[in-house]
């Protein structure tokens, strides 16, 4: 018997002696699937490539003695094939499938353990390991291609996004129940980016807040006719908000917003107080961001003249609010 390794082909041949054919050719047949009989009269059979033999056929090429007479290039060939199967058996891969929307670990039987240690579930009827849980997998990288890999960010950054539009949702419901309580419109909607932290978020959430209870002062203005009352009255009109608008103006961080809210304190005073001079009304407005009660006696607004001629006052946004 001959078994030898065609390097071009990369087929395995083997050529029986005439004796030999009725010891060892129907063994070939039973257990060297892959191998083809070469024709009548031959007595020799040819594999198919042998990157492509079974794992059983590389197996008996490798272990049965029947075979002895093994060229040296074939014997090493066959060795190097049975070290590819076992690596490959060895060989566990994380992926993700699509169609199924869940991870799957390809694995041996001997390397179950890793997949079901790490909460991996076996589908019988597909015959995988497979899991829906991020943390089940993120951690398990070095079986994971850079695509898969890649995925495994993608989803990281889908699960914060969705943790911190919960966050903000909880600190908007936080803010809207305390505007309820003081009878203020409500916050309906905030546009959070991408790179916004939870404090500037928190920030938008107050502008926004004050930006709401300006619109409403401004329009209580209006329906009150409160630029008609007597001092006293108006005093007390602006003293009624005073703690509501403070309170959300000190938790602004941003000090451009913070200098644009105070431009509308003084066109929201200036409102109140249109007969009032330009000083007067900075004095009052000073005194309401201090938050200190407004001493009406020392106040000189009754019939002074007042003219605006702050044109960018007016144009600012937030000064319109009011």
């Amino acid at each position: 018997m001959d078994t030898t390794f065609n390097s071009k082909d990369e087929k395995i041949t083997i050529k029986l002696e005439d004796e030999e054919m009725k010891k060892y050719g129907e063994k070939i047949r039973k257990e060297l699937s892959g191998f083809y009989y070469d024709g009548k009269g031959s007595n020799s059979w040819t594999s198919k490539n042998v990157n492509e033999l079974h794992g059983k056929t590389i197996e008996v090429l490798n272990y049965n003695s029947w075979l002895a007479d093994m060229t040296e290039e074939c014997k090493q060939k066959v060795r190097q094939l049975l070290k590819k199967k076992e690596d490959k058996e060895n060989e566990v891969s994380i992926s993700y499938d699509e169609e199924n929307k869940y991870f799957i670990m390809k694995c041996s039987y001997e390397n179950r353990a890793i997949a079901s240690n790490n909460g991996f579930k076996w589908n019988n009827n597909k015959k995988v390991w497979y899991s829906i849980n991020l943390k089940d997998v993120e951690l398990l990288t070095e079986y994971m291609d850079e695509e898969t890999k890649s995925k495994i960010e993608e989803f990281r950054e889908i699960e914060k996004s969705i943790q911190f539009k919960e966050e903000v949702s909880k600190l908007v419901n936080r803010k809207n129940e305390n505007l309820k309580l003081n009878g203020f419109p409500l916050i309906s909607k905030i546009e959070i980016s991408k790179d916004d932290t939870l404090e500037k978020a928190q920030d938008k959430i107050n502008i926004e807040a004050f930006h709401n209870i300006g619109l409403f002062i401004r329009d209580k203005i209006d329906e009150e006719r409160i630029h008609h009352l007597l001092i006293d009255d108006k005093i007390s009109f602006l003293e009624k908000y005073q703690n509501s608008l403070l309170s959300n103006l000190e938790k602004i961080t941003d000090e451009n917003e913070i200098s644009q809210i105070k431009d509308g304190f003084y066109i929201m005073i200036s409102e109140v107080f249109p007969e009032g001079n330009k000083e007067d009304i900075k004095e009052l407005t000073e005194l309401y961001l201090e938050n200190k009660k407004i001493d009406r006696d020392g106040m000189l607004i009754q019939n002074l003249d007042y003219e605006n001629d702050d044109e960018n006052l007016w144009n600012n946004p937030w000064a319109q609010s009011f």
